[in-house]
């Protein structure tokens, strides 16, 4: 049911039209149809299972005191408000969201028709849509216990958490797209840059943003690359990357860590940072490795798609300037960053224009709820000679089909 909700209004984690609006349905006003309100809560107390517009369903709780369980997400249960406004000839139910609010008829004991008031305005969407998106619920039973293994979770810490992550994926994809790019750099001028300031001009992100300082800082012998996310709030991670070079069998050639910290910060990682340790790169104190957190928190499969297209657009570009030719296959690629063609996610492949001016690459997902990507470097002659650009896209809508290109 949030999910919903976040995709059709913007996040707003306290609106003071909550209150008034709670207020005004909830006001000492004359009673009307008292035994028709009472019968109402009979038929509301239990489980529901909401039918979503995409084709899914949602499970949630109406239960006694006023409390409404979302059980949309996975081993948790977020905790609304409900309340009953008695003073319609027809008692209707409200849901407060904090971002909207609810409106509820039943038509029965076991269906119910639920529509969104938002406390905003939505960018593109007039009232009249609005009123005509109805959300379907039926009821499942009488029972309104929480299923087991449930975490409870209040509806401001909620939002206060997404609200989080869309900032901490902000800095997860900056520190792997500036360790690509030190990667890249290394691969072909066979050292690191220094100045994050260049790094950021070159991919087209920021050093400051509302959220995060980025820096870069090099080893006293220039062999190890060093980039820190530094948090500007209280309740942000911080973030640490590392690219270090390693010799082995063909060479020197540079290797890669991401990390998180632990817990909220914004201090950057204590010194003496670490190095390699038995061949392999470490996290300093106090962080551990990305990957370990992401799958606890469920890694977004469109957000691989996304970090694998920026990589393996940034490999031919690297290939390009080396070479003046990019690579036709995706398994050369693949091999270099240390990722794979398949996932479980999606199928990535990589193909050339006849002229060989023009490398595609496309993530096809593997499941039909998931955008499709595309990225595309292609070559421009300027002043200097011939330089390359790049490119990265999504689908409009959810596809598993192979794009038009």
């Amino acid at each position: 049911m949030a999910s919903i909700l976040s995709a059709i209004a913007t996040l707003v984690i306290k609106h003071p039209a909550v209150t008034q609006e709670l207020d005004r349905i909830t006001s000492p006003t004359k009673l009307r149809e008292k035994t028709k309100s009472d019968l109402l809560v009979e038929q509301l107390i239990g489980r529901w299972k909401i039918e979503l517009p995409n084709g899914t369903s949602s499970v949630f709780i109406f239960a006694p005191n006023g409390e409404f369980f979302d059980l949309s997400i996975p081993d948790t249960a977020i905790r609304f408000n409900w309340v009953i406004d008695r003073t319609q000839p027809q008692p209707q139910v409200f849901v407060n969201f904090g971002i909207g609010i609810l409106k509820a008829n039943l038509s029965d004991s076991e269906e119910m028709q639920m529509r969104v008031l938002p406390l905003a305005p939505i960018p593109n969407v007039s009232s009249e849509v609005l009123e005509k998106f109805i959300l379907p619920a039926s009821k499942l039973s009488s029972d309104y216990s929480l299923p087991v293994g449930r975490d409870v979770i209040e509806a401001e810490e909620h939002y206060r958490q997404r609200a989080n992550s869309a900032k901490h994926s902000e800095a997860k994809q900056y520190i792997s797209s500036i360790n690509m790019f030190q990667k890249a750099n290394f691969w072909e001028h066979q050292k690191f840059i220094p100045n994050i300031e260049e790094i950021v001009e070159k991919i087209g992100i920021k050093s400051q943003t509302s959220n995060y300082n980025y820096q870069i800082f090099l080893s006293e012998d220039g062999r190890v690359a060093n980039v820190v996310a530094i948090p500007k709030g209280e309740n942000l991670r911080g973030y640490f990357g590392r690219v270090a070079t390693k010799s082995n069998n063909t060479g020197v050639t540079p290797v890669a860590i991401e990390c998180e910290s632990i817990k909220p910060t914004n201090k950057p990682p204590s010194l003496p940072l670490p190095t390699i340790v038995g061949g392999n790169l470490e996290c300093p104190t106090d962080y551990e490795l990305l990957g370990l957190s992401q799958q606890r928190a469920g890694f977004s499969k469109q957000a691989e798609a996304r970090h694998y297209m920026t990589w393996i657009n940034l490999v031919q570009q690297s290939q390009f300037r080396r070479y003046q030719k990019f690579i036709p296959d995706i398994q050369t690629i693949t091999q270099e960053l240390g990722i794979k063609s398949q996932t479980s996610n999606y199928n990535y492949q990589v193909f050339l224009s006849e002229d060989g001016s023009v490398a595609n690459v496309v993530a096809i997902p593997r499941d039909e709820n998931l955008r499709a990507y595309v990225g595309r470097v292609t070559t421009k002659s300027n002043t200097p000679g011939v330089t390359t650009i790049a490119i990265r896209c999504a689908s409009l809508k959810l596809t598993n089909n192979f794009p038009s290109l």
